[in-house]
């Protein structure tokens, strides 16, 4: 994790320059209409209920790990109703737009959301962040961020403790929705991207609304445990939404290879079943520090078990790749020189490269069938901007191995071994692409 994210997870209890929401801030209007809601509240047991409708409301919360602070550093806040006969009403049955007239629906979400700050008021000693689902409905109208001011205000919750998330959703207009998002990031509060990954989610989103924390829909993550190629991307757009400055959210976690796979992602936080179903009280902290240290000893071995393969890929190799640069340096030619190279049942070809990246020569695997396509053709190619040139250059006169890649020449992916050497023509590298590992 670089700087700016690892600052971002210690500001859970830094207060914000932006802070608004003291009395001469927050409009009487919102104020009245927070009173107005908390008329509905009562308080069992030390927990709060809201009627609606003959609805009895309550909140739930999940927890969300850090797997670098290897704790609970946030909950996810999701509302539940009850019937007269006890019957669980889910969300999905609460929130029916086609059944629901619109202000109704807005009222039903002010008063969830009233309820959860109220909720997490109640959590005493917990210092982490509150995320809270605000719909396209509420983010449209003005003066929901005072009203959300005001409902902190009453419940004596600081901003900077809380996660507006804003839900995917392809017909919100996007200059309106950077306008709304302005306003509950000026209130202190931060911004998440709910569900990336799913329905119409691209990263024109993140770039406008520069988040805090995006939020990988549980569906990315099934299919990335699925699919090896996409799980081989996971890294790569964990690392793109760095780039961007936000930090990575995997939700939807269930079991513990899917964990592992989001662990090695370099995702910086998770959230599932797997360490904890929604409740009425936090979880148990010491239960999850020791889970999260178990999947972190677990991550440990299979990344010695990795390097172990590694090791033995390069002993495999080593003795081909010196006895062709023997060869080479003596100027015999690369067809004579890695022969035995090309006997592995791994290998593809072997080429040479220039000290600028330029392709000299290229001997192909008898297995390797050559492909009719204009980028097939591969003499004179300058692949000098590919990492496994520029590492070799770098460290000489040792045998690197890339990651898996594409191939733009034949379209499919490999990895390359690579070493440089001096000959008396000058600087050369030496390359053998091979069947991914």
């Amino acid at each position: 994790m670089d700087s700016s994210n690892s600052v971002k997870l210690d500001i859970i209890n830094n207060a914000s320059s932006r802070v608004s929401g003291s009395p001469d801030e927050v409009g009487a209007l919102a104020r009245r209409n927070v009173e107005m809601l908390a008329t509905r509240f009562k308080k069992y047991d030390g927990r709060w209920f809201a009627s609606y409708n003959g609805i009895s409301l309550y909140s739930l919360l999940q927890p969300i790990v850090s797997y670098s602070h290897q704790h609970f550093v946030g909950v996810e806040a999701l509302v539940r109703g009850e019937d007269s006969n006890g019957s669980t009403i889910m969300p999905s049955e609460l929130f029916k737009p086609d059944e629901v007239m619109e202000g109704e629906l807005r009222l039903l979400e002010r008063l969830s959301r009233l309820l959860h700050i109220a909720s997490f008021k109640e959590c005493e000693g917990f210092e982490g962040w509150l995320f809270i689902n605000l719909s396209p409905q509420l983010l449209s109208i003005e003066e929901d961020a005072e009203d959300l001011a005001a409902a902190l205000q009453w419940a004596g919750v600081a901003p900077e403790r809380v996660i507006v998330e804003v839900t995917e959703q392809a017909t919100y207009e996007p200059n309106g929705l950077v306008e709304a998002v302005a306003r509950y990031r000026a209130l202190g509060c931060q911004i998440a991207i709910d569900d990336f990954g799913a329905g119409h989610s691209n990263f024109e989103r993140i770039w406008s609304l520069q988040p805090d924390i995006v939020k990988l829909d549980r569906n990315m993550v099934l299919r990335a445990n699925n699919d090896a190629c996409i799980g081989q991307m996971l890294p790569r757009l964990v690392e793109l939404i760095h780039q961007s400055g936000a930090l990575v959210l995997a939700e939807g976690i269930e079991t513990v290879e899917q964990s592992l796979m989001i662990w090695d992602s370099g995702a910086d936080m998770a959230q599932g079943y797997l360490f904890g179903f929604p409740r009425t009280e936090l979880p148990d902290s010491e239960h999850l520090a020791l889970q999260l240290a178990n999947l972190s000893n677990q991550s440990h071995r299979q990344w010695n078990r990795d390097c172990e393969r590694r090791r033995r890929l390069f002993d495999m190799f080593n003795h081909h790749i010196n006895q062709t640069l023997q060869g080479l340096k003596a100027n015999r030619a690369l067809r004579e020189s890695c022969r035995s190279l090309l006997r592995l049942s791994r290998v593809r070809r072997c080429f040479v490269l220039d000290e600028h990246g330029r392709q000299l020569f290229q001997e192909n695997a008898s297995r390797c069938t050559s492909h009719i396509s204009p980028l097939s053709e591969t003499k004179s190619c300058n692949w000098g901007r590919r990492p496994y040139f520029r590492v070799a250059v770098e460290n000489k006169d040792r045998i690197h191995i890339s990651k898996p890649y594409l191939s733009v020449s034949d379209g499919n992916v490999c990895q390359t071994l690579s070493i440089y050497y001096r000959c008396g023509q000058g600087a050369r590298v030496l390359c053998c692409d091979i069947d991914p590992d």
